[in-house]
C-alpha cells in the first residue's frame, strides 16, 4: 500500500550540483555543453532555485558560472589542500579563494566546505580552520563547513569545528547519517544540512537501462534488483523513489541534484514538487566499495 504525503510538510529545497558544468562526471561520465548549461540557468531561474554547489577542482566549472553570470545564485564551493608546507596554507587559501572568486565573478561566496576531512589533521587543521573563520570575519564567506562521505569523519570533524555546513551522501542504499544518529544530532546542532548523491551517480536510475552500467556492477544485480523491482511492482519512476526517500527527511534542509541535461533537471523538479510516496527504507546497504563511488573507479 502506497502512502501519499502532502507536500506542504516537504521543507527541503533543491540546490544544483555543477560537477557535470566543468568536466566528466558521474557513471556516463557526460559533461554538460554550454548552450544547456545556459537554459538550465534561465530554468533555474524561474524555478527559484538559487543554492549552486561546486569546487575548485571541478573542472572549469567555477569559470563558466562567472561567464554565464550566476552572480545572483548563492553559491557554496569547495577546497582541498594540495601537499604544501604547514606554513604555506594561508596563502595558498588566499590565493585559491581569489581564483574563485574572480572566476565566478563574486565579491563573496554564500559558502566554503572543506573537502577532505583529512586536512583537519594536526596543526595543518588548526591553521585551515583558522583561515576560513578569517574568512567569514572579512565577510568573503558567509558560512563555513564540510563535506564528508562517511558519518564516522563526523568524530573527527566536531572536535576540531562547529560546521555552519555540512553535505553528505544519502539514499535508499547509503542511510549511514541517519542510522547513525548524526543527521538528528545536526539537527539539533542547527547545521544547514545538504544530502548528495540521491541517484547515487545514476546507478540508481540506469542500472537496468544501461548494458555497461550493469556489467560493471553486476556483483551487485540482487541489491540493485530488489530496489528496481520494488519500484517496478508499486508503479514508481526510480527517479521518483529516490526523490521521496530523501524527501522523506524533514532533517535535511536541501537537496543537491546533478543531471546531464535541461529534460532530466525538468523530470526531477515535477517529481520534486508532486506528493511525496512513502519509500520503504528495506534497501540500505553497508558495502562501502557499492555506495561510494570513489570505490568504483579504482
Amino acid at each position: 500500500l502506497l502512502i501519499e504525503i502532502p507536500i506542504k510538510f516537504n521543507l527541503m529545497k533543491l540546490a544544483i550540483g555543477t560537477a557535470q558544468f566543468g568536466m566528466q562526471y558521474g557513471l556516463e561520465r557526460k559533461k554538460i555543453k554550454i548552450s544547456e548549461i545556459k537554459k538550465i540557468k534561465s530554468f533555474l531561474v524561474k524555478c527559484k532555485i538559487l543554492k549552486i554547489d561546486t569546487a575548485s577542482n571541478y573542472g572549469n566549472s567555477e569559470k563558466i558560472l562567472g561567464d554565464l553570470n550566476f552572480k545572483n545564485f548563492k553559491i557554496i564551493s569547495k577546497l582541498k589542500i594540495p601537499k604544501i608546507k604547514t606554513s604555506d596554507i594561508p596563502n595558498w587559501i588566499s590565493k585559491e579563494i581569489n581564483i574563485s572568486l574572480k572566476n565566478i565573478k563574486l565579491k563573496k561566496l554564500y559558502g566554503l566546505l572543506i573537502h577532505d576531512y583529512r586536512d583537519l589533521n594536526g596543526k595543518r587543521g588548526i591553521l585551515l580552520i583558522n583561515e576560513l573563520k578569517k574568512l567569514k570575519k572579512r565577510g568573503i564567506v558567509k558560512k563555513i563547513g564540510i563535506s564528508i562521505y562517511n558519518p564516522n569523519e563526523l568524530n573527527k570533524v566536531m572536535r576540531i569545528f562547529k560546521p555552519e555546513i555540512i553535505q553528505f551522501p544519502y539514499n535508499v542504499l547509503d542511510q549511514r547519517i541517519e542510522t547513525t544518529g548524526w543527521l538528528k544530532k545536526l539537527k539539533s546542532l542547527k547545521i544547514e544540512t545538504y544530502a548528495r548523491s540521491c541517484f547515487l551517480q545514476g546507478l540508481l536510475l540506469n542500472f537496468k537501462k544501461k548494458n555497461k552500467i550493469k556489467n560493471n556492477f553486476k556483483i551487485y544485480k540482487s541489491i540493485l534488483n530488489k530496489w528496481f523491482v520494488w519500484c517496478s511492482d508499486n508503479n514508481i519512476s526510480p527517479v521518483k523513489g529516490c526523490l521521496d526517500f530523501v524527501r522523506s527527511q524533514n532533517k535535511i534542509d536541501y537537496l543537491i541534484i546533478g543531471f546531464n541535461d535541461l529534460n532530466e533537471l525538468r523530470e526531477i523538479k515535477k517529481n520534486f514538487d508532486n506528493k511525496k510516496v512513502f519509500i520503504p527504507n528495506i534497501f540500505s546497504v553497508n558495502n562501502i566499495n557499492l555506495i561510494d563511488p570513489r570505490k568504483w573507479y579504482r
